[in-house]
């Protein structure tokens, strides 16, 4: 993964963001997926999740 600083403060985020705007979480099968995905990004690297409280109408996939 590649990584980018971000500000003067050291912070590094990962060129690859996972956003959640489209997500749908309206049954525990899509949850499961949602979540696989989150998970697997994460091990890949990313570090950078775009989930605002406003998506999905704030529901979690988990």
């Amino acid at each position: 993964m590649k990584y980018r600083h971000l500000g003067k403060q050291g912070l590094r985020v990962s060129e690859i963001a996972l956003g959640s705007w489209m997500t749908d979480v309206s049954d525990t099968g899509k949850q499961a997926l949602a979540a696989q995905s989150i998970k697997l990004a994460y091990e890949k690297g990313v570090n950078f999740f775009d989930c605002a409280d406003a998506y999905s109408g704030g529901a979690v996939p988990w």
